[in-house]
């Protein structure tokens, strides 16, 4: 009777090719999983830029207005329109305030 044995192949050999396939193929699939998370951050960077923009211009358009309203033209114009008297040396009313720090 003929006995017929095939090749024995080493186990290392082939511990070593099926690591390092679950190797590659776990990080390919991080890479994926990396690149989306980047993509979405720059994504996100994109629209926090327009948001600082539209914020950046509102903060600029108010200044413009503080400005104009605190304009000493404006106030005169503002005071005549309203009947009010701007007063040179305006005298303001005091009280007497004492502090005690001595005691009898």
């Amino acid at each position: 009777m003929t006995v017929i044995e095939f090749k024995k192949r080493e186990l290392k050999g082939n511990i070593f090719i099926v690591s390092a396939i679950v190797c590659i193929c776990a990080s390919f699939i991080g890479g994926v999983f990396l690149y989306n998370k980047v993509a979405a951050l720059r994504q996100d960077i994109a629209s926090k830029q327009k948001v600082l923009a539209h914020a950046q211009v509102a903060n600029a358009e108010l200044k413009n207005d503080m400005y104009e309203f605190l304009d000493e033209a404006t106030q005169e114009t503002f005071l005549q329109s309203r009947g009010l008297v701007s007063e040179k040396h305006p005298q303001y009313s005091e009280t007497a305030s004492t502090v005690a720090t001595q005691r009898p």
